[in-house]
């Protein structure tokens, strides 16, 4: 396997392909890291761990939910609005003549109804996350003047622009990169939660936990 990688390596195509999705996924990985400012990471983190649901929608997008960040919805809009956008096509006649004989411009169509629907998706989510970060008490309501609505709404404006920014590069990355772009990012992340989750057992047994 080894040996087939480094001859693909070889191909300048193919290396650049690597090389592109490779800091595509770098970009990500920044994103989920760097935390929407008027945030307390300290008491989202002990939320989100504290609710199961919560910890399942953080661990997909690689603990970004947890810290968080302008990356915290992750995937899980697009990932819902292609469940329904497709369920939809099985019984809208005018989405079932665009699938099946729609061609390209087809699947423009139905590529762009998907993303709506995320945007759609990803407001709701987004205003859901804020209510309960300002319920919890998480919000510097310092900012803006202290005017809880603008917070509020800065703190949703940054969600969904994240948000819409994640389909942007996983879009990306299948057009430009290796693969399937979204399945790269629901793998980035669901690995990173897998080695933090790793590093922190490994420290509490040095520390004899």
């Amino acid at each position: 396997m080894f040996k087939t990688l480094a001859d693909a390596f070889k191909v300048k195509e193919v290396r650049n392909k690597i090389i592109l999705t490779l800091v595509l996924l770098f970009v990500y990985r920044l994103g989920c890291w760097l935390p929407i400012p008027g945030i307390d990471t300290g008491v989202i983190s002990e939320g989100v761990s504290g609710n199961t649901f919560l910890s399942l929608l953080s661990s997909v997008s690689g603990g970004a939910l947890a810290q968080g960040s302008l990356l915290a919805l992750g995937v899980s809009p697009y990932i819902t609005s292609s469940i329904i956008i497709q369920l939809l096509s099985s019984v809208i006649p005018s989405w079932q003549v665009l699938v099946k004989e729609g061609g390209a411009d087809g699947r423009k169509k139905i590529a762009f109804y998907t993303k709506v629907a995320a945007l759609i998706i990803a407001t709701a989510q987004a205003i859901g996350i804020a209510v309960g970060f300002g319920a919890a008490g998480t919000t510097h309501l310092s900012l803006f003047g202290g005017n809880e609505f603008i917070c509020y709404a800065f703190i949703v404006l940054m969600l969904v622009a994240g948000a819409m920014f994640t389909v942007w590069l996983g879009e990306k990355i299948t057009e430009i990169g290796i693969g399937n772009g979204m399945s790269l990012l629901i793998f980035v992340g669901i690995l990173s939660s897998a080695g933090t989750a790793l590093l922190t057992n490994f420290q509490d047994i040095g520390n004899g936990g």
